[in-house]
């Protein structure tokens, strides 16, 4: 791949569905080096196989998938990584708390437009990324003291802060 990135990856969950699912969407096969239900069997493989990305569900047989990847990327820096999660299983306080780079909502993955694909794309490129349903939902149960603001918000309060006034702001 041009990314730099080894063209192997690892499928994690609990799921043997979703496994199968994950495989089947692969287009080239021999990228895929392993299907599992176990994090631990995952780092054992990671600690003796360099792959280039892990693509995990939240819910393992032994560990949490956002655990999983962290500790992943401890035995391997640039493994890029993935997580989809299914929203509904998991409090607010806990999505705030995820590690994992890329994340995107479980319900997302089986739409093949743009959040799967851009999830992939963010894992390849090492940024962050959540899929829109992941965003909406925490927009949802926002704490009230924190505001959202808008571009131009976000503009005018620059004005502001360069010391511009009020007409010059404007302009």
């Amino acid at each position: 791949m041009r990314s730099g990135v080894k063209p192997l990856i690892i499928y994690a969950s609990d799921n043997k569905l979703i496994l199968s699912l994950f495989f089947a969407s692969t287009t080239r096969k021999k990228t895929v080096a392993g299907c599992f239900t176990s994090g631990h069997e995952v780092l054992d493989y990671l600690r003796a196989h360099e792959v280039g990305i892990l693509i995990s569900t939240l819910k393992l047989d032994d560990i949490s998938g956002d655990e999983l990847i962290a500790q992943a990327r401890a035995i391997q820096p640039n493994l890029r990584t993935a997580l989809a999660v299914d929203r509904s299983d998991v409090s607010l306080d806990v999505m705030r708390s995820w590690r994992s780079p890329v994340i995107v909502a479980a319900q997302d993955v089986g739409d093949i437009s743009e959040p799967w694909r851009m999830a992939i794309l963010s894992a390849i490129a090492n940024t962050t990324y959540r899929s829109n349903s992941i965003l909406q939902y925490q927009g949802d149960h926002q704490d009230p003291q924190i505001i959202s603001l808008t571009p131009r918000d976000k503009d005018i309060l620059q004005c502001f802060a360069m010391g511009l006034n009020n007409r010059e702001t404007a302009e």
